[in-house]
């Protein structure tokens, strides 16, 4: 049974028109969109016959949540290329794509439970982690791989989307459409309240992985604030990171590609467990949730070099976006400097960059005609890029 409660001003007392204590409906829904209000509802303790204090600060944190949502279906138009959507459930080896199958299956499961509860708030709250995951971690680690176009990496991506979709429906009823309609192109149903609930499959269940990627992005968070703490960016490659991980099955060896994975989060050129951590000035460590481990912050010269070169690799990226260039569009990137070290390292790795930064060449001087230029420094070099179609 639901039982509603009242919805209250944010100061706590009953919204009066006296008072003039509460926003104006109409104004409340063109900023935030009907969605967003109803999910915010559903997510608090009103469903569940508790007085709620109406936050418009709360409530927009339901709409960011379908930006971010938005966003993931963008960036998969972005990658898709001429990939069709396909209804049957995909396969895939890789150890993300696993992971993401048994999470949609595992909150399918779970949703399912919840809402035969009438437990609304639990939902949106299992939604909202989900679509975190999905953006925060899938998405930013498979990047790559989305642009390589791999057809088993785009079939997860979908069917997850889809399956994603018919969750939402009866929460966000008009986001879940647009989505659900642009991804299948109407060819499946004509609308995903045509669908029906989806069942979990239990067989892409895979409990022990999630539990290990738990554990991967509680190192990959420990990471970052050593890194924070040293005040080295992620962008400067660093060549160890030792662990001490958690005990009993955690342990055991962890699977190389589970380890590739931390490698190209924390951009750490090994990764190794131990029993107890390193001493000495170079060895930054910490501890937290039975996780410890310590970070090599030594930077030698090749380090530094490789560092320079993915700064340059990320302000010729910020560039192409600046000046809203796809993935398509190939640019002529053109350098100066005074610096004798930056040009012999653009001029070593040419190549590496043309292929980071999808540039048709890279070379010094100045362009006739200037697409976007900017200037910045490297450790304390100023560099002078200009983008030329």
């Amino acid at each position: 049974m639901v039982v509603n409660g009242l919805v209250l001003a944010e100061d706590g007392r009953k919204m009066s028109k006296r008072l003039k204590n509460y926003p104006e409906p109409e104004k409340v829904l063109e900023k935030n969109g009907a969605d967003a209000l109803r999910f915010y509802f559903l997510s608090s303790g009103v469903v569940k016959g508790e007085n709620l204090n109406f936050s418009p600060k709360d409530l927009s944190k339901a709409n960011n949540l379908i930006l971010t949502l938005f966003n993931i279906f963008t960036f998969y138009n972005l990658y898709r290329g001429d990939f069709k959507f396909q209804k049957e459930i995909p396969k895939s080896k890789y150890l993300l794509d696993r992971w993401l199958l048994s999470r949609i299956n595992s909150l399918i499961a779970q949703m399912t439970k919840l809402m035969d509860a009438f437990d609304f708030p639990a939902v949106c709250r299992e939604l909202s982690f989900f679509i975190n995951d999905f953006s925060v971690w899938y998405l930013r680690r498979s990047r790559e791989r989305l642009k390589e176009k791999r057809k088993e990496s785009l079939a997860v991506f979908s069917y997850t989307l889809s399956e994603l979709t018919k969750l939402l429906a009866p929460l966000l009823p008009f986001v879940s459409e647009k989505i659900y309609l642009d991804l299948t192109q109407g060819k499946i149903k004509e609308s995903v309240h045509l669908e029906k609930w989806p069942k979990a499959d239990k067989k892409l269940i895979d409990k022990k992985l999630e539990a290990k990627m738990v554990s991967a992005r509680k190192i990959c968070e420990l990471g970052h604030s050593l890194r924070k703490k040293a005040g080295i960016k992620v962008r400067q490659p660093l060549a160890k990171l030792k662990i001490v991980p958690p005990a009993g099955e955690q342990r055991a060896k962890i699977k190389e590609e589970l380890f590739n994975l931390l490698k190209d989060e924390l951009n750490v050129k090994e990764i190794e467990t131990v029993i107890v951590l390193p001493e000495g000035e170079k060895w930054l460590k910490i501890a937290e949730s039975e996780i410890e481990i310590a970070l090599n912050t030594e930077i030698t010269p090749e380090l530094k070099v490789e560092g320079m070169l993915r700064e340059i690799a990320r302000q010729i990226s910020n560039l192409r976006k600046e000046a809203r260039l796809t993935i398509n569009d190939q640019v002529a990137v053109y350098f100066k400097t005074e610096s004798k070290e930056l040009k012999n390292m653009i001029e070593n790795f040419k190549e590496e960059l043309k292929e980071k930064t999808a540039s048709k060449s890279v070379m010094e001087g100045e362009p006739e005609k200037v697409l976007i230029k900017k200037q910045f420094e490297i450790n304390n070099e100023k560099i002078d890029l200009n983008l030329s179609k």
